[in-house]
């Protein structure tokens, strides 16, 4: 299953489950602040590209288990399995309209509206 991306409105508040073993609204208002390692390459190189590095602070949240969300709150967290299935579907049909080489996707200047006002990849047409 797959998470979806929820935001609140700018009217909405949405606090933080409680679970047993979860931290307390608290503490979870104010984000802890770790300092970060910097990484090295794996051989040795004066190269600027060859490097990666961190910030040296950076802001840590935590993430509660499934379990302590309701189930109101999962099942718009999650994508549904009857979804995902329709989805894959979709996406396997156009792939393949595609030539199965995501170099050829389909542009959205390519597409048609649909109705809903929804762009529609040519396969369905």
């Amino acid at each position: 299953v797959r998470p979806r991306m929820m935001l609140p409105t700018r009217h909405q508040r949405w606090n933080a489950p409680t679970h047993p073993r979860a931290p307390s609204p608290r503490k979870t208002r104010q984000p802890k602040t770790k300092k970060a390692t910097t990484a090295k390459p794996s051989h040795a190189s004066d190269h600027r590209k060859d490097r990666v590095s961190f910030h040296h602070s950076v802001t840590v949240y935590p993430v509660f288990q499934t379990s302590s969300y309701p189930p109101s709150l999962l099942s718009k967290m999650y994508t549904q399995r009857e979804e995902l299935r329709t989805n894959k579907s979709r996406n396997k049909r156009e792939y393949a309209y595609d030539g199965h080489d995501w170099r050829n996707a389909t542009e959205e200047d390519d597409m048609s509206e649909g109705s809903d006002g929804e762009l529609v990849h040519p396969v369905h047409r």
